[in-house]
Parts: structure tokens; sequence; C-alpha cells
């Protein structure tokens, strides 16, 4: 892995900063001052030190600190006393949380104007962020964590995995199977998706269905060109991580078994 990476998944600084920082002679491998941000390192094995002359105590990169003071580390919770001028920094523990998204609350950290986002759902310790989203008014299993690369497989189509969904459609007044079948065929441009446990009410149409893309309001949209209107959407499942019996608002660990059977399957 190269050396400005590793700083930037320590949480110091974005990559640029980093390469910044080892041109103008901050970071040390082992016990030698380093000028390439190209370095290779091994994680596992070779130790990185910053100088601590950079950080604050906020441990945000471009600020001064004093020899001998106490400064936020981060990747470490507990505050860390400068006897030198440089400091160790190591990758925070991964983490991936399973959140019951409820509806109302905007997935983008970014939004300024959104009332409520679910990164609100999580304590502040927890230093993770959405993997994809879900609509406003959707609920259902979202992920969270602080592992871009598995964010990255989680969310590119190519990986192509499954995202299962619970429908409600209102019932329309003449009902026309074949317009659902046209859904399981594809509608450009959208793939063909899976319609499952399809049960039919007096007002009401029930079904799971399963996809590979994530576009924007996909789903609502699918149903809408064949002329129905989703009512309730809630997703079940992504890969083989299901919601199951988590209640709504609420979170938990995704445990490192289920993450190891989730790539697997990608």
């Amino acid at each position: 892995m190269r050396i400005a990476k590793f700083i930037a998944e320590c949480g110091v600084c974005s990559r640029r900063k980093a390469e910044e920082l080892i041109l103008a002679g901050k970071v040390k491998v082992n016990d030698q001052v380093i000028s390439s941000p190209a370095l290779n390192i091994n994680p596992e094995q070779d130790k990185v030190y910053l100088d601590s002359l950079i950080l604050s105590d906020s441990g945000q990169a471009g600020m001064t600190k004093k020899q001998g003071q106490t400064l936020t580390v981060p990747g470490r919770s507990d505050p860390v006393f400068c006897e030198s001028r440089y400091y160790q920094i190591t990758r925070p523990k991964k983490l991936y949380l399973a959140l019951h998204k409820p509806a109302g609350y905007t997935c983008t950290l970014a939004d300024r104007f959104a009332d409520k986002k679910v990164i609100d759902l999580i304590p502040q310790e927890y230093k993770v962020f959405p993997v994809g989203r879900l609509d406003k008014d959707t609920e259902g299993l979202l992920f969270l964590t602080n592992d871009g690369d598995w964010a990255y497989r989680v969310t590119h189509p190519k990986f192509e995995h499954e995202k299962e969904y619970l429908v409600i459609l209102a019932k329309p007044r003449n009902l026309h199977f074949e317009n659902l079948n046209k859904i399981e065929q594809g509608l450009p441009p959208y793939s063909p998706a899976q319609i499952k446990n399809l049960k039919i009410g007096s007002d009401k149409i029930t079904l799971n269905l399963v996809i590979h893309e994530g576009k924007n309001r996909q789903i609502r949209e699918m149903f809408r060109l064949v002329g129905y209107r989703v009512i309730y959407l809630r997703r079940v499942r992504i890969g083989s991580i299901k919601l199951s019996n988590l209640p709504l608002g609420k979170w938990r660990l995704i445990q490192s078994d289920e993450v190891k059977q989730f790539n697997d399957g990608l």
C-alpha cells in the first residue's frame, strides 16, 4: 500500500494533503524520514510516524502543536502525550453497521438542509458513513462503514450483488399481470428484476422484488412505467445480509463472519 493512502485511511487528512506532508519531511517510516509519496509499505509490519507539530487538538493536519503536550490522535479515543516530536499513527478498526432506516431520513451527509440524517441515529463515537443510499421516503436495510474499499465493493454495479425489497402497490382498477412480467423481462433503462411472494389483496398488491442495480428511485419508477403506484417500500436484504427483525431506527454491528460471507458472494 502506498504511504499516502495509508495516512489518509488513518483519518489524519486527505491523500493529497498526506503527499504534501511527506514531501515536507513530516513523515517517518520505521526510523527513516521519507520523501516519496509513492513509497509502498506493509501496514502490518511497518511503523508510520507523523510529526506532531502539524496536528491540532482535533487531530486535523495543518495546525501546530508543541512538543510535550497532549493531543487527540486519529483512530484513538484517548489523548496522546507527545514525549517526542513524532507519534505513531494506526488505521482505526474497521467498522460495519446495519441500520434499519426509517422513512424521513436522508442518507446524504452533505445535505445541510436535511432535517434528519441517518448518521444522527448512530453514536458519535462511530466514525462511519452510509454505503450507497435509500430514498428519503424508503425504509429498510442500510450499511454504514469506515472501510472505503468495502463500500466500493458494495455499491459498484460490476459486483452485481442482489438487493431485495418488500413492495406494496396500490391495486389498480384493471389488473394486468403482463405488466408485472415486463418488470421481470427488463424495462429500459432498467435490467430484469425478479418478483417473488406475490399476494393480491382487496386493495393492494404485496411482493418481494430482487434487483442488481441501485439507480435513483428505480423501483418506484419501474412500477410507474407499467401503471402501478408504490405505497410502501422497504429494503430487506443486501447480498447475504438480511434486515431480519432489526427494529425500525435501530442499528447493529455486522460481524466479521457476515462480512466474509458477503464478500465471498461478490
